[in-house]
């Protein structure tokens, strides 16, 4: 049996961003190590489009019940693609230890999932971690432990110095896993909060666990995020350009993290609404969801 729900949407805000381009290059230190990034912010063009697609559709993952791959988090190259056309993601991230090619990616969704009414300002609104993905190295190098929390501390800097939001969240889902997840992200990345011990998101209705981390701190010495606020042609310093793109395949597999799974897929109700640099406008919109009633 199927059920057929309409969804209304609203877009995710965009990061500030003064630069007229969207897609950064660069390298960021953390822990003293320095790690390559891809870093894509929306809008996106037609280019970057078919790059993000082309890399987070195809990150794979070992099955480990039959020893075969398959697509990291189930989100493959279709569903990459729902998530441009709605403009569902503030920004994809690749991040790789420099010399190695072990890779992490995830995306960043600015927006207000803890009020009743979901509130049509970024400034209200928060930044959630979705989508973690560590990609195996195809070279069989060995791997680097701290590549997801590389990945993580660059999400941190862009949100602190970007936003000068103080706090980043993430979603669990509510599963056999959830002790795990939570623990992980607890122990070792510092989400020292949840909405089941924390009164954190309290207006939150959908089925997923809440975690946030708190007291983000600014540092420039490890990555300076002013490029995004130079404008073309003065010379935008460590980090920015054009650069390679962040290429096809995922390797040879990959470790997916649900804890960053996405909350677009199953939640409450949202408006849809068209936003440009300083304007939003109201659009309405709907999507047929089919969901399995098991």
């Amino acid at each position: 049996m199927f059920l057929f729900v309409i969804i209304l949407y609203m877009p995710a805000f965009n990061f500030d961003n003064s630069s007229q381009q969207n897609k950064f290059n660069g390298n960021f230190k953390h822990n003293g190590q320095l790690y390559d990034y891809v870093l894509y912010l929306q809008p996106y063009n037609q280019n970057e489009k078919l790059e993000i697609q082309n890399y987070f559709g195809t990150r794979k993952i070992i099955d480990k019940t039959n020893n075969k791959s398959k697509v990291c988090l189930g989100l493959h190259k279709g569903r990459v693609q729902q998530m441009l056309d709605k403009s569902d993601v503030s920004a994809f991230i690749i991040v790789n230890k420099l010399g190695h090619d072990e890779k992490a990616s995830g995306t960043l969704q600015i927006y207000d999932w803890c009020s009743i009414i979901h509130t049509n300002d970024v400034a209200t609104s928060q930044v959630w971690i979705n989508d973690l993905c560590r990609v195996e190295s195809p070279s069989k190098k060995p791997k680097t432990d701290s590549v997801i929390s590389a990945l993580i501390y660059f999400m941190e800097q862009i949100t602190v110095q970007n936003l000068q939001k103080t706090d980043i969240y993430l979603f669990v889902e509510d599963n056999t896993s959830k002790d795990i997840l939570m623990s992980l992200y607890d122990t070792k990345y510092g989400f020292t909060e949840n909405s089941e011990s924390h009164n954190i998101c309290p207006n939150h209705s959908g089925n997923s666990i809440v975690m946030k981390k708190s007291g983000l701190l600014s540092n420039k010495a490890d990555i300076d995020f002013d490029f995004l606020q130079q404008a073309p042609g003065s010379g935008s310093g460590a980090g920015a350009g054009a650069g390679a793109g962040a290429g096809a395949g995922a390797g040879a597999g990959a470790v997916g993290f649900p804890g960053g799974s996405s909350k677009r897929k199953n939640d409450k109700k949202r408006r849809l609404k068209k936003q440009d640099k300083k304007t939003r406008k109201t659009k309405k919109t709907r999507k047929t969801k089919k969901i399995k009633n098991t």
